[in-house]
């Protein structure tokens, strides 16, 4: 079963498809330092990075481009990146940002939330401590995926709660919705921190049988009024911590929600 999912396609099989599946995990950190891909950076990160367990990568590239507006130039950029040999897993070091990114298939569902946000900390800790790299923001993405539901969206449990629309909608069948809610949070990590806690639930189809799911898309980051580069890679792991509890709330909220009578 072939789902397109924010422009990227995700394959599960029947049977494997049920509440709560993991499309993908993000963690990133927002910086200013570009890391040269260099032939003694690649090889020292290559060595940190397998040595860390549970995956093991290579290296690759990622094309970019840096746009001077002032000169009128576009130009050509490499920057690093490190893929798992399946290419579920991968840890690319763009201009202004790191990220360790999951995505979930059909074959690695018994990998948690939990699991791999543990690794994930441990590798950004890795290319930012070898790159003397600090962050101005960080940030974590979760994708989640609901059973299929048979129901008109707003006579299931979901609907009921969440989906208003306009007097003109209530005569047919509703083929599309979504709803974004953002609220602030603060956390405590070496300084007070205060997160955007930003959930987008939407309504996906199945490409061939247009079975329809859920999609619970979670946005949790520092908010961008604080511009000071304040975080070292030793503070991944508190922001780690106090970022689960949240999503292990919000998911357990989009599961109950998504499971109808």
């Amino acid at each position: 079963m072939l789902y397109n999912i924010r422009g990227k396609y995700y394959q599960f099989e029947e049977r494997s498809v049920h509440m709560g599946v993991l499309m993908n995990v993000q963690l990133t950190a927002f910086s200013n330092n570009r890391i040269e891909p260099t032939t003694a950076i690649i090889e020292l990160l290559l060595k940190e990075l397998n040595s860390l367990g549970g995956y093991v990568f290579l290296p690759s590239m990622i094309t970019g481009q840096n746009i001077d507006i002032a000169a009128g130039t576009i130009k050509s950029v490499n920057n690093l990146s490190f893929l798992t040999i399946d290419q579920t897993v991968q840890i690319a070091c763009m201009n202004e940002r790191i990220d360790v990114i999951f995505n979930g298939n059909k074959d690695n569902q018994d990998t948690t939330i939990e699991d791999f946000l543990v690794f994930a900390e441990k590798a950004l800790a890795s290319v930012m401590k070898q790159n003397n790299v600090y962050s101005n923001r960080l940030a974590i993405n979760i994708s989640l995926l609901s059973d299929v539901f048979e129901k008109e969206l707003r006579d299931t449990k979901l609907g009921k709660k969440l989906c208003n629309t306009l007097d003109f909608y209530n005569d047919g069948e509703i083929e599309e919705w979504s709803t974004r809610t953002n609220s602030r949070r603060c956390i405590n990590m070496s300084q007070n921190e205060v997160l955007n806690v930003i959930t987008e639930l939407s309504v996906v189809k199945e490409n061939v049988t247009n079975n329809k799911r859920f999609l619970c898309h979670m946005d949790i980051n520092t908010i961008q009024e604080n511009a000071g580069y304040r975080f070292a890679f030793s503070d991944l792991n508190c922001f780690k911590h106090e970022v689960l509890e949240i999503i292990q709330n919000l998911k357990t909220n989009f599961e109950e929600l998504g499971i109808d009578d």
